[in-house]
Formats: C-alpha cells, structure tokens, sequence
C-alpha cells in the first residue's frame, strides 16, 4: 500500500510537470574588446535591449568572447537554462618579434520568465571561473538581480581560491520566484578582463567564467497560514515554495531596512512587548532568527512527519530612531 502511495504521487508529480508550460527569453547588452600591438583597438557589441537568443555570440582579436545560452527543458525537471560565457586573454612577447594584447569582455543582461499556470520557479545560480597565467592580470565578476530593479541580491567573491592551485571556482546561490503571464525578471552584470603586467618579460593569462540559471517549477506547495491579531506597525507574510519550503518576509510599515526578529513557537499567547507602543507578543517564543536588515527568512523543508504540524510565528522590527519596537499580526502555518 505504501509503494502503491508513492506511485501515485510520483505520477501527480509528472503529470503536473507535464502541465506547467515555462518561457525563456533574454535581452541585454554584451561587448568584448581587445588591443594588440599588430592589430590596434577593436570592439564587437550588441547595444542595450537586444535581444539574446541562444547562441548568440561575439569576440574580437580571437581574445575576448561573449556566448548567450538559452535552453528549453535542457535536462529532466529542468524548465529553462540560462547562460553566459565570457573570456579575457592577455600576452606579451618580449623577444623579436615582439608582440602585446589585452582584452575584455562586458554584459548587462535581463532573463524574463514566464509561467502557465503561475508557478513558483526555483533558480539555482552557479558562476565558475578561472584564470591564470604568468605576469598578467586577470578579473572577472558577476551579480544576479532578482527582479531587476537595480538591487544585487547575490555577487560571489571572483578572489576566492585565486591564484595558485585552486585558481578554479564555483559558487552557487538559489532563489525562488512566482512566475506567471507577466514575465518575472532576473538581471545579470558581469564581465572580465586580462592585461599585461610587465617587468619586461614574456607573460600569457586567461579569465574564463560562465554564469548559469537553471529553472525549474517548485514541488507542490504543502503549509498555508492563517493571519490573527492586529498588526502593530508591521506585516509578515509567507510564500510557500513547495515540499514544505517557506519564506517569511516581514517589514515596517513607511521604513525599509532595520534589524528584525522572525518568532517562532508552538503556542500562541498576548503579552505585553517591552519597548512598544502597546505591541503584543502573540506567539510563546521556542527559536528565533535573526535579519539585521530586514531581508527575509527561508525555512524548510522539515523532517518527513506523518499527519499535519502546526506552529505560530510572529516578526518583530526594532527601529533606531525613538528606539521603537514594532510587530506583525500572528501568522499560523499548518503543514501536511
């Protein structure tokens, strides 16, 4: 009977997939450049708001590309695939016959999502690159703007493990979107470069690095909540990101950024909150997670639990200025 479960909602599962239609598209601008001492100064681009279908590509001086990737179901449950290649070479020969080049690549890209039926998409963003070479200096860096409204939500160090043996890196982050008729956008700035050091011998170095977003629909959503109590100055919300995965955004009313408390616990209550004007406590505190800035909470996914779990949670903002306590309504999230 229990395998007989697990078909089925194995089956539930391919069968929603198989229902969810999402799209792809890119836009943006990408430019490479590059000066060499027998060639001079050259440069290859797409303007701002061109559009990028896959495989579009540019390079100049055979030192310095820029590739566009954009798949449809590249791999299975996979819905979309993005990518961006990017390479920067640099030489020098110090002996006749003598001989330079630099080079660099730029890209300010915008992803645009769709979902039919709306869904909420899971992106796992992951930037690898290398570099290397004597005498020269390489650079590179990436950053990912989810909702491109001019705001970096993530930007790994391009120094980590450079240079020496461990020149190579990967890093990853994840994020989740809801997606629907309306396209949901992701922005991306990256480039890289490569340049001669001197010192009046011969040097060589490349930066390779590829940035790539892989989209897919999230499991079926599992917890809900429901709002009690009056807000006291402050909102909390939940987004449910399937197989038990939530995110908790809470905020000031009228203020943006002060540090706050996500509480959490197993029974709710109305106490009296210090610093507050007549704030309450709604919710007997078992953990809390701290945000200094105000960013949201991703918990989840819980341990596999038979039947339904139940818990209460509440945010509290701490304002600087008057030194003011403020605090959402209660939220209670049943599971199953």
């Amino acid at each position: 009977m229990q395998s007989l479960r697990h078909a089925s909602a194995i089956a539930a599962l391919l069968a929603s997939a198989a229902a969810q239609t999402v799209t792809a598209t890119a836009t943006g601008s990408i430019s490479c450049s590059a000066t060499t001492l027998a060639g001079g100064a050259t440069t290859q681009s797409l303007p701002p708001g061109s559009p990028l279908p896959n495989g579009t590509s540019i390079s100049t001086q055979s030192l310095s590309s820029v590739s566009i990737g954009v798949l449809l179901n590249p791999a299975p449950g996979t819905a979309a695939r993005y990518s961006i290649s990017e390479s920067s070479t640099a030489f020098a020969n110090t002996y006749p016959p003598f001989s330079s080049g630099s080079s660099n690549t730029s890209c300010q890209t915008v992803l645009a999502l769709t979902a039919n039926p709306p869904a909420v998409l899971r992106l796992l963003c992951t930037w690898t690159h290398s570099a290397g070479g004597p005498f020269s200096g390489t650079y590179g860096s990436v950053a990912v703007d989810i909702g491109n409204d001019g705001t970096a939500d993530w930007g790994p160090s391009p120094y980590a493990g450079l240079p020496g043996p461990n020149a190579g890196l990967t890093a990853q982050a994840t994020f989740f979107v809801l997606a629907g008729a309306t396209p949901t956008l992701i922005g991306t700035n990256s480039q890289t470069g490569a340049f001669n050091i001197g010192g009046g011998l011969s040097s060589g170095g490349t930066w390779s690095s590829q940035l790539v977003i892989d989209v897919s629909p999230s499991p079926p959503p599992r917890c809900s909540a429901t709002a009690y109590s009056t807000e006291c100055g402050a909102t909390l919300t939940m987004m449910d990101l399937g197989a038990g995965s939530m995110q908790f955004t809470g905020a000031i009313n009228f203020y943006t950024g002060d540090p706050a408390l996500l509480v959490l616990g197993l029974q709710p209550q109305t106490a009296p909150l210090p610093f507050s004007a007549n704030c309450s406590l709604l919710v007997v505190p078992f953990a809390t997670l701290y945000s200094a800035n105000g960013s949201p909470w991703l918990l989840g996914p819980p341990p596999p639990l038979p039947g339904n779990w139940t818990f209460d949670v509440q945010s509290l903002h701490f304002h600087a200025p008057g030194s003011l306590v403020f605090a959402s309504g209660g939220l209670q999230i049943i599971c199953q």
